[in-house]
């Protein structure tokens, strides 16, 4: 009687050929997310993570704008900073 076995370089192959095929569908669907999103060609990656609010109402009073306004603020440092 005959078995349909596979060997073990089959089998590995199958499983690492699936694990590709799903991250690259991974990869593509955020590339995707990535694309959907409203930011200007030429900015610098966020950089709100390393702002303490001190920092930040620092940088608002020296470029002479609102503190209050965190988006402006950081808007404004990221054309600054992408411009030089």
């Amino acid at each position: 009687m005959k078995t349909n076995t596979l060997t073990r370089r089959d089998f590995l192959t199958a499983g690492l050929k699936q694990a590709k095929q799903a991250l690259h569908q991974r990869a593509e669907q955020m590339g995707d997310q990535k694309g959907s999103e409203d930011k200007e060609p030429g900015l610098t990656p966020d950089i709100s993570s390393d702002m303490t609010p001190e920092l930040l109402a620092f940088e608002a009073k020296r470029m002479g704008l609102d503190p209050e306004d965190r988006e402006g603020v950081l808007k404004a440092m990221q054309q600054s900073m992408s411009s030089k």
